[in-house]
């Protein structure tokens, strides 16, 4: 038979304790039956000289015969199925053999009581309370068995007591009766605690054995991971870890269990590690060779502490992304890129410089709709060579190629300069250019150059999104140890969804295929590049009313 912690979550709770009390019923049935014998033997040996034989041998053998059928049913209840069906029929099997052992018991009181003898007749209710104190404790997990017992057992011999004419008798009887109320209220106390001691045990191993399910879907879910996995304490020491994580790090089972990731020689590595040690969130990318010096993957790696109950950080985890191939992917495609600008470049360089030449008028004057289409293949000449100098600065920038040539630059001086280079831009788009609240004597330390694409690339932006004969102002001033330049403008401003992804790669806030301004979406990218390439940086606000551009630098 089934013990409680076979059965299934999904069974009704009333059919699970109904079944486990049936199952408790019956395994105390030969030790019962042990007693029940022992009992019935002394009651007859002592009784022997004092009560008809016939009517003690005849009790005796059918007691022993009914306590015989039940330790083999009790035996045979072993292997049967735990079905509901089942476990109603042996319970019936066994009240029915409650009733059968306590009338025995309780006819005992009638067939076998010594009517004349006062100390056989204390032995008598001795051995009757025994039998109903032991049956209170093996029977009371179920209500009907323990009722049926005591009721058939004891009133018998408290009857025969009250109707005794010595004093001594009636006093007997009645603490009979008494010992019959207690015991009834024991075993029914007794029920009620068994009852909730095995819903207890059912809810319990209900809870285990869905937590080992969770564990065990974890594991899975973990060890099927394509990252890597790696737990670790607040020492930085790895507790536990996925297969992916193994097969990355390419150390051995007992290697892993000596690694401390948080002295990993790597101080960048190290510090996202307990970053995450201290309820923060680290980050680190490099290789492999900062867990073990003889791998070379190139990964990603994403630390986060762990909390127990009480919000207390107890260690971390990490999750390791190879991104070998992702690397050589991108590098693949950055010199694609690379190679197809500077291939495009001069093809489209000297497309432009003979289409100027055309509007030169080295061949002859061109006038009327030959003009009109020859603009129109100029305007798309230098779209395209902007397009593929923008590309080209990314794609630098990205790879590191980029040098900057730092200088003190005096800042009024720098804007008058970056004034003059835009305003022949301005004007070609009806806009004009105003420098403002400028402080003198003002120096940062930048690359002359290159800060000039920022600001150029800003302007032009300014102008194209202003209106027509509007004027774009340029500011400097000092704040708190920095530079702050502004640039702003009095167009429609930013909108909201752009806000967040306004310096990613193209990216333009009218992003639709017939805008009326054109860009490549790459000038604030490579703007922002630029400018924290410089350790300063870039920021906006904007309104419906216009948008203000801000670069900030420290004072040098």
């Amino acid at each position: 038979m089934n013990s409680l912690d076979g059965k299934t979550a999904g069974g009704a709770l009333d059919e699970i304790v109904y079944a486990e009390q049936t199952r408790m019923l019956y395994e105390a049935v030969p030790k019962g039956a042990i007693a029940n014998a022992i009992n019935a033997c002394l009651l007859v040996v002592v009784q022997w000289t004092v009560v008809e034989h016939t009517f003690l041998l005849t009790w005796l053998a059918l007691l022993l015969v009914v306590t015989a059928i039940r330790t083999v049913m009790a035996y045979r209840f072993r292997q049967v199925s735990d079905t509901p069906q089942t476990i109603i029929k042996w319970n019936n099997y066994f009240l029915h053999g409650v009733i059968a052992t306590s009338i025995l018991w309780g006819s005992s009181s009638i067939w076998l009581f010594p009517s004349d003898h006062i100390t056989h007749q204390v032995f008598h209710a001795f051995v009757i309370a025994g039998m109903s104190a032991g049956a209170s404790t093996s029977l009371s997990f179920q209500r009907l068995p323990i009722l049926t017992y005591l009721f058939c057992t004891l009133p018998p011999l408290i009857i025969q007591f009250l109707f005794s004419v010595e004093a001594i008798g009636l006093a007997m009887g009645a603490m009979a009766f008494v010992f019959l109320l207690i015991i009834w209220s024991t075993s029914m106390s007794g029920y009620a605690n068994t009852r909730q001691n095995i819903q207890l045990r059912f809810e319990a191993s209900t809870r285990e054995r869905a937590l080992r399910e969770s564990e065990l879907k974890y594991q899975k879910i973990v060890d099927s991971a394509p990252l890597g996995i790696a737990h670790y304490d607040k020492t930085g020491r790895v507790t536990t870890y996925n297969n992916s994580f193994y097969e990355l790090s390419g150390l051995d089972s007992e290697n892993l269990e000596k690694l401390n990731l948080a002295n990993s020689g790597n101080a960048a590595f190290s510090a996202a590690v307990t970053e995450a040690i201290e309820g923060g969130n680290g980050y680190f990318e490099g290789t492999m060779a900062v867990i073990n010096p003889g791998q070379t993957h190139d990964i990603r790696i994403y630390s986060r502490g762990i909390v127990d109950a009480d919000q207390h950080v107890t260690g971390g985890v990490m999750l390791v992304e190879d991104i070998t191939e992702d690397k050589r992917a991108e590098k693949i495609k950055n010199e694609f890129i690379s190679t197809m600008s500077h291939e495009l470049r001069t093809p489209v360089t000297a497309i432009r410089g003979a289409l100027g030449l055309l509007k030169g008028g080295v061949a002859g004057e061109i006038e009327g709709e030959a003009s009109r289409l020859l603009d129109i293949s100029m305007n798309n000449a230098e779209r395209l060579l902007f397009l593929i100098n923008d590309i080209l600065d990314v794609e630098r920038l990205e790879s590191g190629q980029v040098k900057f040539d730092i200088e003190k630059l005096e800042v009024t001086s720098f804007l008058r300069e970056v004034v003059g280079v835009a305003e022949g831009y301005a004007s070609e788009n009806h806009a004009t250019l105003e420098l403002d609240d400028c402080t003198e004597g003002a120096y940062i330390n930048a690359d002359k150059n290159r800060l000039m694409q920022v600001m150029y690339n800003l302007l032009s932006n300014a102008v194209k999104f202003s209106p027509e004969h509007d004027s774009v102002k340029i500011s400097a001033g000092c704040e708190d140890g920095y530079v702050i330049i502004a640039v702003t403008d009095h167009g429609p401003g930013i909108p909201a969804e752009f806000h967040d992804k306004l310096f990613e790669r193209f990216t333009q806030a009218d992003s639709s295929a017939a805008r009326n301004v054109p860009g490549t979406g790459l000038g604030l990218n490579i703007a922002r590049e630029l400018v924290e390439k410089q350790h300063g940086a870039i920021d906006f606000v904007t309104s419906d009313s216009g948008t203000t551009f801000t670069i900030r630098f420290p004072l040098s």
